[in-house]
Order: structure tokens, then sequence, then C-alpha cells
């Protein structure tokens, strides 16, 4: 009996097994993943999005109350109002509906438009409304909603036709809808000539305002803004009349009282409220000539629930002896106290001569771009901002009780970090201005670091010519910036006008340990200030310590523990994220194992700097906090590892409620694997760590197929999920696994001046040490990377034959030109890249131009016996295509088998879901041609002539 029963379990398990199958392209785009899990204000309902990749979402809302849940088909946006009576979200068409449409050749104006739910959550009733354009809503306290739809549009005269009378209607139905007809050609003659006099077409959308007692409609808005703690709508809508004149109106939706502003400008911009929404700001020009407009400023205050206009700025001003216009480009912010309003100033405009010369037409006028060695910035970089540089403003300051401005920036290249909310009156102004030229080839530029007082305009300087990363309080006493020259923290007082810097002692550093570039090294991060800024709460590697911000004192909260244990222990915030960090209640922080890569929560109490109890969640993997309430007493937890897809579950406190949501099962039909770690030694002898992904089943009894991917390091992601999904550039590891392939991620360091070699030094032995596992077939394996690690495969097969094949994305092949190649993408010269940055030569053409040559693959070209699938991009914004098309046309030369993928109009790595799927297909079929001895597709054997451009794929048909 018991033979038969364990004949059965085995007969049970083989039967599973075949029931798993690998993973297709195909499959991709049913699979779900979830995202923006929110709590609403008064924490009565929890949100979050599920979504396949390809198809519609859907919004799964939960009353923590009556602990049920509803779904919401097709939905996005969601949004929960702030006294938590009505649920909304914007709605799309099906996507198999609007395919359909598409494929029926419907032009894009005239396919249906998303609408907008809302949902009572008291009475369970919807309201659904279409073609909506945007919506916006109260966030506390109200339960407004604010949306605009489009106009609708006058239908053609061809497209209204008149029904036919049906069979057996009477002659004198006949006569009537004769009569009719002359009556509507009439009205539409009288619509017409209305429609002459007018001085230009009405334009804008039309605007609904929907609250508990009341659905208000309004036509024509241009733009709207919704007041955060009173029922007040404010808009802009073109005045219905025989002459269409603009308007700002604010609408008071409790009362249903709507108040005429201002009228009779050519046109308003930048509606606000204040946060108490007790004032109100907008621009208006009476200008028409685009480009030159010059705004005035109107500010109103509420008295008695009526709003009477306060003041008015502008258009021009003279400040500190310059003549300034106000900038439309600039946000209008109020001070929380309601005592000053912030605002935006350019220079006036100057026209030029040869701009002015209407004698020139624009067709005789030069198109030219000089490039000065005198700019600061390269050309490319210019004509990038610009726009930017167009939008550009000096930021000012409006005291309603002086009626002073004070002007706060007084150049435009001033970058001025104002306060979150405007609760408190200090901002920090960073000036690049005197370091700009470096930038060319240093991105760890200078800086000079002021302090400014938004109400009073008074700066001071706190440091200069520092290289220096800053970081803000909610509070407002201090700040805190971490300098980059010596690995130091420091932290800034207002009050006291002095800064305290802080270095950790015997021979610990605030300063990432593992840098390996030729370039000042970072930090861990921070976690911010506690209450009143009294403490600012920073990492090292391990431990997290408080830096004072009163007297020089610092404090290792976490008693050199995580050190001790080789964990990195992390404040994990809970609650409100404008709330300080207190140190006099117990924290929720995160620890991960440098070991095991094992990331687990706990309590810790920073007062004894004591870990309380085991870990909050059970389970070998990666656990995090996902979102939690304001107050802190409700969380959603996040779970994964490589053979658990993310599980979402919800906890009260410390105790587990239940799984919102488990993204596994859909994964149990699919052969996938496991993974373990591998450690070994690079041919320097520095200790290293991969990850070696193993299939399972009968795979995994094979003569295994191996892909070794890389970038820097990827060890840490060791618990990690790989979402199946279409490739932007790189293997999917899971679909790999799955599919029959053992997938090894060696981690590397680098050398300085030696790139290539670093990596040669740590991948090949790497790939030694996996060779171990008996189960790997030697002469079949195969590199792939893309970017920096598109460089190094092209490395390696100019140094080894040991490889199959080999796929590079961007690869960059010869890195003198590259040095004098521009990121397109930014603008930005690629210098620092190979000075300073990733490229990490650490020294410039001239003075080390061998290490360019020796690292460049291109002068090695003539080695590669490797077959190269390359894919390089004509839009590549951070690596020039041209080096893409130099290793192709090496190797071509030399007659070694290279393809190249050029997906046209595509950055990088890929946008568009339709070129990720086609590489995820090329990219199976190269690797299993040459390492599973599949039939090499078409495309790879003949290619695909420019003349079958856009009719064959070269998949499968032959031609």
């Amino acid at each position: 009996m018991r033979i038969s029963i364990l004949l059965l379990l085995c007969f049970a398990t083989g039967v599973v097994m075949a029931q798993k199958r690998p993973i297709t392209v195909a499959d991709y785009d049913s699979l779900h993943a979830a995202k923006q899990f929110n709590f609403s204000e008064k924490e009565g309902y929890l949100w979050f999005t599920e979504y396949p990749q390809v198809g519609d979402e859907k919004v799964i809302l939960r009353d923590m109350k009556a602990k049920d849940t509803t779904h919401f088909n097709r939905s996005y946006r969601p949004f929960v109002t702030g006294n938590e009576l009505y649920f909304g979200a914007t709605l799309k068409i099906a996507s198999d509906s609007l395919r359909a449409l598409k494929l029926k050749g419907k032009k894009k104006d005239d396919l249906p438009k998303d609408q907008l739910l809302i949902y009572d959550l008291k009475s369970y009733e919807r309201d659904t409304f279409e073609n909506v354009l945007s919506v916006k809503h109260t966030p506390k306290n109200l339960d407004i909603i604010a949306f605009t739809q489009e106009t609708p549009k006058e239908k053609k005269k061809e497209e209204e036709k008149k029904e036919e009378p049906k069979g057996g209607e009477t002659e004198e139905v006949e006569i009537v809808e004769e009569e009719k007809r002359k009556e509507e050609k009439q009205e539409e003659k009288k619509e017409e000539d209305k429609k002459k006099k007018k001085k230009k077409k009405l334009e804008g959308k039309h605007l609904t305002v929907f609250s508990k007692d009341s659905v208000s409609k309004f036509e024509y808005v241009l733009e709207y803004s919704i007041a955060e703690e009173r029922p007040f709508v404010l808009f802009i809508s073109e005045k219905v009349d025989s002459i269409s004149t603009p308007a700002v109106n604010v609408y008071n939706a409790n009362t249903g009282q709507l108040q005429l502003l201002d009228s009779g400008a050519v046109a308003y911009k930048n509606l606000s409220f204040s946060t108490k929404s007790n004032r109100l700001a907008f621009l208006a020009t009476e200008d028409t000539v685009k480009g030159e407009e010059e705004y005035r400023l109107l500010s109103f205050s509420l008295e008695k629930n009526t709003w009477k206009k306060q003041d008015e700025i502008g258009p021009r001003l003279e400040l500190n002896g310059h003549t300034y216009t106000l900038s439309e480009h600039a946000r209008l912010d109020f001070y929380q106290s309601e005592s000053h309003l912030f605002y935006g100033l350019r220079d006036t405009l100057v026209k030029f001569e040869y701009e002015k010369d209407t004698s020139i037409l624009d067709e005789e006028k030069v198109k030219i771009d000089i490039w000065s060695w005198h700019d600061d910035e390269i050309a490319t970089v210019q004509l990038n901002n610009v726009e930017a540089k167009k939008k550009q403003f000096y930021r000012a300051s409006y005291n309603f009780k002086s009626k002073q401005s004070l002007l706060l920036t007084e150049n435009l290249e001033h970058s001025l970090s104002e306060p979150r909310d405007f609760e408190h009156p200090m901002a920090f102004l960073s000036d690049v201005l005197p370091y700009r030229r470096s930038m060319l080839y240093d991105f760890q530029y200078p800086q000079d670091l002021y302090s400014v007082n938004m109400l009073t305009g008074e700066r001071k300087l706190i440091e200069k010519e520092i290289v220096a990363r800053v970081a803000s309080s909610h509070a407002g006493n201090a700040l805190a910036y971490y300098t980059l020259t010596d690995s130091s923290w420091n932290v800034y007082s207002f009050k006291q006008n002095k800064k305290y810097n802080y270095m950790l002692p015997d021979g610990l550093s605030f300063a990432n340990e593992l840098h390996d570039t030729p370039n000042l090294p970072g930090n861990y991060g921070y976690a911010g200030f506690t209450e009143k800024d009294e403490h600012f709460i920073v990492y090292d590697r391990y431990d997290i310590y408080a830096l004072s911000s009163t007297k020089n004192e610092l404090k290792s909260l976490t008693q050199g523990k995580g050190r001790e244990d080789k964990k990195s222990i992390r404040y994990q915030r809970i609650g409100d994220y404008k709330d300080p960090i207190d140190l006099r209640k117990k924290w929720m922080v995160s620890l991960f194992d440098d070991e095991s890569k094992v990331q687990t929560l706990h309590a810790f109490d920073p007062k004894k700097g004591e870990l309380e109890g085991n870990a909050l969640m059970a389970g070998v993997g990666l656990h995090g906090v996902a979102t939690s309430s304001l107050s802190g007493d409700w969380m959603v937890t996040s779970f994964q590892n490589f053979q658990q897809a993310p599980r979402y579950d919800l906890y009260e406190g410390n105790q587990r409620l239940e799984t919102l949501l488990d993204l596994q099962p859909q994964y149990e039909k699919f052969l996938w694997g496991s993974v373990e770690k591998v450690t070994w030694r690079s041919l320097q002898g520095d200790p290293l760590e991969g990850l070696l992904y193993l299939p399972e089943g009968e795979h995994a009894k094979e003569s295994l197929p191996l892909m070794v991917y890389f970038y820097d390091r990827s060890s840490n992601t060791l618990h990690s999920f790989k979402t199946p999904g279409p490739s932007a550039s790189i293997i999917n590891i899971a679909h790999f696994v799955s599919n029959g392939y053992a997938v090894f991620v060696p981690d590397i360091i680098y050398q300085t001046g030696f790139p290539g070699k670093g990596a040669y030094d740590c991948i090949i032995p790497g790939v030694q040490e996996v060779l171990k596992n008996e189960t790997i077939n030697p002469a079949k394996m195969a590199i792939q990377g893309q970017s920096w690690g598109g460089y190094q495969v092209s490395y390696l097969i100019t140094q080894t034959n040991m490889f199959a094949a080999a796929g590079a994305g961007a690869p960059v092949a010869n890195m003198t030109s590259a040095y004098g190649g521009i990121r397109w993408g930014s603008g930005y010269a690629r210098v620092f890249q190979y000075e300073q940055g990733q490229s990490r030569i650490g020294a410039n053409l001239w003075e080390a131009p061998m290490r360019y040559l020796e690292n460049s693959p291109l002068f090695y070209a003539d080695k590669v016996q490797t077959p190269l699938l390359i894919m390089h991009n004509d839009k590549d914004g951070a690596v020039p295509w041209y080096q893409g098309i130099e290793f192709f046309l090496a190797l071509k030369r030399n007659d070694s088998p290279v393809w190249m993928l050029n997906y046209n109009g595509e950055d990088h790595n890929l946008i568009q879901r339709k070129n990720r799927v086609d590489l995820s297909l090329r990219l199976s079929a190269f690797f299993d041609h040459y390492l599973k001895d599949e039939p090499m597709p078409i495309w790879m054997e003949k290619g695909i002539p420019a003349t079958l451009k856009g009719r064959s794929m070269g998949h499968g048909e032959k031609y």
C-alpha cells in the first residue's frame, strides 16, 4: 500500500509538472501587476489599481469599516473626496472596443473619450459623465468635484441628413415636415449671422461642479482651480455674448452663488487659491500679439462670503533699479498665513533690428548656430533648453500689508528651492554661475549656497564653492547638505546662522564604501528631520545616526549593531509624509542582510537603540511598506522573492488582517525556476558575488545553455521577483529561465583606467565558477548587456571566444569618438562620462590616449569570432547611434557574423510596446539558434531588404 501511495504521489507530481509550460511572449499581455495603494484622508477607505500589461486597469476600493471591496473596471486616476462622500475615477473605453474602432478606420477625434465615474459611498449610486478631459476635487473636509468635458462639436451640414418619412405616412405629414425644414434653415441662417458678428471663435470646454446638493454647468471654460478648504471653484470662461470676451468667475458650490471677478482682458492665466482659501489671484493681459503679452496680477480676498478685489501688480515693476514685467510661467503661491504672495518676473521684451525688419521674408532669414569657446554651455545644451530658458523667471514676493514687492532672485540662473507648501519662510538658493564652464567635463561641479528669507528677502551665504547635495526641512529651522569633497554631513541652523559639520569616527564614513568610479563618492541617504528640526537622521552603510542642529552632537541610534551584523538598517516612514520623525516613539525599520539578501521589517526603539522582537512578517525574501494611512494605524506591506510574485497584505498596527492581492497564482501554470548566490574571486583577488538562475522540471536535467547578463552589481536582488514582460533592451530573466536556460548575473568591480579589463577580470572567472555546475553546457554560452553592459559585451568578445553568441545594446565601440560625442537627450558633451563617470578612464583624451584605444572594442574587431546582435536606435539620447554603426561596419569589414537592429525613432531603451515585443522575439530567436540549435530565422539568414521594410518582419515567412 505504501508503494502504491508513493507511486500515486509521483504520478500526481508528474501530471502537475506536465501541465506547466514555458512562458511565451504572447503570455505577457494578460499578466497583472498592482500599483498606487492609497488611504483616504480620514482613513475610511483604501484603494489600489490592478492592471494587465495590455488591457484595462481596474481599481479595487476597500471600505475599512465594512471590510468589503468594490471593483471598478476600466478605471484609473481614482480618488476619494475629503469628507469621504464620493469615490471618483476616470473610465476608459474598453481597450478591445477601442482597437476594433481603430481597425474600422475611425479617426482620433471621432473615437469615444474618457468618462468620469462618481460613486456615492453612502447610497452606492453611480453617476457617469461623458467626454471628460480633466478632474479636480477637494482634498479635505469637503466633497466637491469639478471637471471639464469636451465641447460638443457643431454638426456639418452634410452630416445633418433628415430621416425619410416611413411608408404609409400622409401628405399632411410631408407638408408639416417641409415647414419644419424651412424653419430650421431660417434658424441656421440666424445662427450663422451671429457667428459672423463674433470677433473670434468661442473656445474652451464645459465645466461641471458636482456636489451633494447640486450639479452646476458652465460653458466654454478655459482654465479652472478648486479651493482646498472652502467650497469655491475659480474659472476662466469666454463670455457668451454677441462678442466673445474672457471673464474670471468664482462659484460657491454650497450656495450656488456665481460672482464675476473680472472681464474685458484679452486673456487670463494662472488661477490660484491660498491654502486656507481666503485669498485668490490670477494674471490678466490686454495685449493681443502672442509672445509679447505683459500681464497684470490681480488679487482678491474673501469678506463675508464675497470676494473683493484687494491689490493689482504690474504689468511693469521697478525693483532694484531694473524694470521687469510679470511672468506667466511662474506659479502664484500664497504664504501659509496668507500675508504674502509669491510670483514671477521677467526682463522686459527687447526686439532686435533683424527680427523687427519686415522687409525680409522668413524664408530669407539665415538659420545658423554659432558654437563659441566663450559660451559657458555648448550649443547643443543651449538649443535643448531654448524653451526652458524662455520660461525662466525671477522670483518675487508681495506683502499684502505693506503693499511692497521684493526681488528674491537677481539672476535667472539662480536655483531657488522654495519651502514645501510655503509653511515657513526659509529657502535656499544655489548659484553655479561661477563654475558653469566646468560642467563640460565635471558633473560634480561646485555651487555657492545661500539662505533666503522669502518674506524679508534677506540673503546669507552659507558656504562658498561646495560640491554638495542639499536637503531642506518641513519646519524651516534648518537645512542639511552632504559635502562630497570630504564625505561629511553638515547641518545649518537658520536661527543660529551656524553650520555643524559631522564626520564619522574610527574609520567609518558616510560615503559609499563600494564606490568605484573616478569621481567623488556619494552618501547612503537620509530619513529626514525630527520635530522642530532638532536632529537630522542619516545613514552610513549599515547604521542610523542623529545629527544635532543646535549643538555639535552626533549620536548612533543603532549603536553600531547594523555593522556588527552586516545588516543595513533603514527608517520606514509610517503616516503623513509631513510629520517629523519622532525620537520619542517607536519606529518601523527595515533590515537588509548583506549575506542572505533578505529584507525584513521590525519595530525599533530609537531611545534604547534596540530592535523589538522578531521580524513582523515571515518569509525569506523582500518585505517592504507599500503605503500607510496618515495616522500610521493602517499599513499595506509587500513581500516577494524570485518564486513568489509580489503579495500585498493589510496590517493594523503589527497585526496582519488579510491579503489584499497575491499576484502569484497567475504564474503557477508556467515553468519557473530557482536562484542561488554564487561566490568567487576576481583575477585581481577581490571577493565577488553573483546570481545563478536555474530552470525547473525536465529542463534542469538537460545540458543547459547559459545566458550571462551583467551591468554593475546585481547580487542584492537575489530575492527580487522578475516579472516577465517584453524587453526594452535586455534579456528577460524569467522568460529565459522558463524556457530552459540557466542565467548568470555576476557583480563587477572596476579599475579606473581599465574598465574593459576590469569587466573581464570579474566576469570570466565568475563564468568558470558557474561551470562547476555540470548541468551547464560550456559550448552553449552567450553574453548580453545594454548600454554600459553593451560596451562590456563588445569588449569581452574581442578578448575571448568562449561564448557561442553575444548581444549588445547601444554599445560604445570607439572611446575616442564617443569622448567627443553628444548625449543628444540633454545636449551635454560625453566628456565627463570618461573623465569622471561610468566609463572610468579617469583622464582626458590627451592625458591618456592609449587608455582610450586599449578599452575600445573597435580597434580589436579583427579578433572577434562570436556572432553578435546589436541594437542601437537612431534617436538614442544617451549613446550616439553611430557607435553601433562603427562596430557593425568594423565586424562586417572583417566578415564576422553581425546584425544590427535600429528601431526607427526609438531612444536608448525602447518605449513602444510593439517594438519591445519584436525585440523579445528576436532576442529569443537569435540565442535559440546559437545555444539550442533552433533554425535560423529568415531575418538572420537574409536580413530584411529595404524594399520589404514594413511589409515583412522576417520571423517566419520566406522571400
